[in-house]
């Protein structure tokens, strides 16, 4: 193990939050009847501090070291003065570059100056390119539309930003104006050595323009524990130097307040790990938080149903998932990423949901209390401690981010909800789910407004909220396609801004959107998916266009091997090298792949009406086949090019028809031969894909194929992988390049095959998989 050298006096734990002062709208630009006057400001979270109910950790504050003390002594009270601190600067610059005729002169109008069009002048530079820098000192902290206007009459948006909002129902671009008045924290030097555990920060503090800066204030968190940092006085810096840190994730945050108020946080953070890691590297585990693991059981009512209901809370919690990290569960599955289920509170009450049943709010997709903990979940303690387990282990950490809606009862919908912070376009299911952005999911789940920037602004710190506090790794967007792009927009900018500007490695924001198969190339679905993708939306999205042809070729086998193969190529050329895109065979919205390779029904009982997910679930998968067909299924999946996806109890075969009762309670003890068989396997194919680069980040192509045999290739660099499906009931003898010869070994059988040349033969047996890799 490695400790920590350093050994400083410890500092106070940093706030974790702060409130934001935002602008209303302007008039519309287009039609140059602009009103708003300059600087006037409304509070765009909607609440004070208060409201918010931030947890802010009460603590005493400890003066940090000041090496300026030492030096002083050493050589004369006169010899290193303390510094007087530089104020900040507080300007926002602008860039226009022509791409046509050029202008004559090119202004910048806003809310910021009234959409005054010639009171923010840009000057023509060397090129023809216009620039200029505006003075916000003036300016209440907020958000502000704005457009660039050339000749007096041109209304353009800034091409240099996609944040945006609408004003008066026109899109303007948008300027983030920060407290200028509040100090600022800048970092003059970041480092880390994995090999040696070492990092060095050294931060800067300035004050804002007009304020003091309070010593007392300053503050730096390593994780979500104080620690000791040196504020030298005489340079105006905070310095982090540590040695011999274990492998994980570490993250710094920096505070400091003033006279003027608290400082954004600075947020530092570096992974140290022996190689760097690729989101495309994860294997991705749906830890559904209500059924994994009940390792702390409550002694408080659990809701309002029966406690045998299948839609009541269960009882699983964080504790659960960090006892199963502790015991290396998920490194036997090769898992190096986790997806939790929203951390949000939820409300107590039973609502009725499909089908007419009455349902708890145990999926956490009801947010009444959007910075409150889940109890039932656990405390936020609990919460860091599972992602502080998770980071020791390599493991990434990312959250369902529900902003689409929220419950009836929060504070949003009780205190705005006649202020145009949600839409009122009915209930989605009883109109076609049209319009599909603007209806409420049900009429207790009010439909948030992100036409709104007020409310862009106040769920996007709620999102910011959650990352630091948390210490996550991304999000897992929840109903992307029913979310204006204006979030996505100013979400990425502030992440980009105040959480990963000085880390080590990105957030990966991945997207759920609901659709149907995959077209080809040229239909509506994969089109759907892939106008959500981008450095300013998401980075990925679960990829249902291949999961239905994974679907009907490998649970029911009635579709051409070779045309899912060919589709799972095309499919990843389509999104993108970019774009980090995920597989799956299951999750929690539809039923269990092996029931539905065992040929049940699943919509409704035998008398035809009742559904079968309440009246006649079916029960543990007593044949072989089902098995045999998931586990030929998972081995296309780890040999596929997009991060698979492991739905919570699909490693065991866990059965399960429609919601919720492909939501069952994870089983620890009891599992059949079968089960445990199929998790061995599964352990097997997921650890090959974690220890070969060519499985996580090769290029893919079909090696082999017919409508009964698929060879998918892997390959990086010199290495090649293979995997393998044969659903003949006759083995098939397949001949695959090998480049430099050698030979590959079949993680399942654990069978190898040695080259002839730069050639090697493998015989697929009759209705089996393979996964080969060096």
């Amino acid at each position: 193990m490695r400790s920590r050298l350093n050994s400083y006096t410890p500092v106070a734990l940093a706030l974790l939050g702060a409130s934001l002062v935002g602008l209303g709208c302007g008039a519309d630009p287009e039609a140059q009847s602009q009103s708003t006057a300059e600087g006037e400001a409304l509070d765009v979270l909607g609440f004070d501090a208060l409201d918010l109910e931030i947890s802010v950790h009460e603590h005493e504050v400890q003066p940090l070291p000041d090496v300026s003390e030492d030096m002083e002594a050493e050589q004369g009270p006169d010899a290193l003065p303390a510094a007087e601190l530089s104020p900040r600067t507080c300007t926002a610059s602008f860039r226009y570059e022509p791409t046509e005729t050029a202008p004559e002169t090119v202004h910048v109008a806003g809310s910021f100056n009234g959409w005054d069009v010639g009171a923010f002048p840009l000057t023509e530079g060397e090129g023809g390119v216009w620039t200029g820098d505006l003075d916000l000192t003036g300016l209440e902290e907020g958000s502000y539309g704005y457009k660039l206007v050339l000749d007096g009459n041109d209304w353009q948006l800034d091409e240099s930003t996609m944040m945006s909002r609408f004003d008066d129902g026109f899109i303007n671009s948008k300027l983030l104006v920060p407290n200028c008045h509040a100090p600022l924290l800048e970092v003059k030097e970041s480092s880390s050595d994995p090999a040696t555990g070492s990092v060095r920060i050294e931060v800067a503090v300035l004050t804002g323009v007009d304020g003091e800066l309070d010593i007392d204030s300053l503050a730096v968190r390593h994780g979500f524990e104080a620690l000791p940092g040196v504020w030298d006085a005489a340079r105006g810096t905070l310095l982090v130097d540590l040695e011999l840190l274990d492998y994980g994730k570490h993250t710094f945050q920096f505070d400091a307040s003033g006279s003027g108020g608290a400082a954004e946080p600075l947020v530092v953070s570096f992974w140290l790990e022996p190689e760097p890691f690729d989101w495309r590297d994860a294997t991705l585990y749906f830890a559904f938080t209500d059924r994994f693991r009940d390792e702390v059981p409550s002694d408080d009512p659990l809701s309002c149903l029966p406690e045998d209901s299948i839609a009541n809370w269960k009882g699983g919690d964080w504790a659960g998932i960090t006892a199963a990290l502790e015991e290396g569960y998920f490194d036997e599955l090769g898992v190096r990423a986790l997806w939790l289920s929203a951390p949000m509170d939820n409300p107590d009450d039973c609502v009725l949901g499909t089908s007419g049943k009455t349902y708890s709010a145990y999926h956490a997709y009801f947010p009444s209390n959007t910075l409150d903990t889940e109890p039932r979940f656990g405390t936020l303690e609990e919460l860091q401690t599972l992602v502080r387990t998770a980071h020791e282990r390599g493991i990434r950490v990312l959250v369902d981010l529900v902003v689409n809606h929220v419950y009836e009862t929060a504070y949003e919908y009780t205190e705005h909800g006649a202020d145009g912070w949600f839409n009122d376009d009915g209930v989605c299911k009883e109109q076609g789910w049209e319009p599909v952005e603007t209806c409420w999911f049900e009429s207790y789940m009010p439909d948030l407004n992100h036409r709104n920037d007020t409310v862009v602004e106040h769920m996007s710190e709620i999102a910011l909220y959650w990352l630091r506090a948390a210490d996550l790794d991304g999000f897992r967007i929840d109903a992307a396609k029913h979310i204006h792009p204006h979030f996505f927009y100013t979400l990425r900018e502030k992440v980009a801004d105040r959480i990963t500007a000085h880390a080590d490695q990105p957030l990966w924001m991945v997207g759920e959107t609901f659709t149907g198969g995959w077209g080809g190339g040229s239909g509506t679905e994969e089109a759907l998916i892939a106008s959500y993708l981008g450095p300013n939306l998401l980075d990925g999205q679960f990829d249902f266009p291949i999961y239905w042809p994974f679907l009907e070729a490998l649970a029911r086998e009635n579709l051409s091997l070779s045309w899912l193969g060919e589709a799972m190529v095309a499919s990843h050329a389509y999104y993108g090298s970019d774009a980090v895109m995920s597989s799956f065979l299951g999750n929690h919205d539809l039923p269990r792949f092996i029931s539905i390779a065992s040929g049940a029904n699943l919509d409704t009982c035998p008398d035809g009406s009742t559904p079968a997910a309440w009246e006649c679930p079916p029960g543990i998968v007593t044949e072989q086949e089902p098995y045999d067909r998931l586990l030929r299924a998972f081995t296309l999946l780890a040999a596929g090019p997009e991060v698979p996806l492991l739905y919570y109890g699909d490693e065991i075969g866990l059965p399960g028809a429609n919601d919720p009762d492909n939501r069952r309670m994870m089983p620890w003890d009891g599992l059949t031969e079968s089960q445990q068989a199929l998790r061995t396997q599964v352990r097997a194919l997921f650890t090959a894909r974690a220890e070969s680069v060519a499985l996580r980040r090769g290029d893919v192509s079909v090696a082999d194929a017919s409508d009964s045999h698929l060879v998918l290739r892997r390959t990086a660099g010199a290495e090649v992988a293979y995997g393998a499906v044969n659903l003949a009931n006759a083995a098939v003898e397949v001949t695959l390049p090998l480049p430099g010869g050698g030979s590959l070994t079949d993680a399942l059988s654990e069978e190898s095959f040695d080259a002839n040349g730069e050639v090697v033969t493998v015989s697929l047996p009759a209705r089996s998989s393979r996964l080969l890799v060096p």
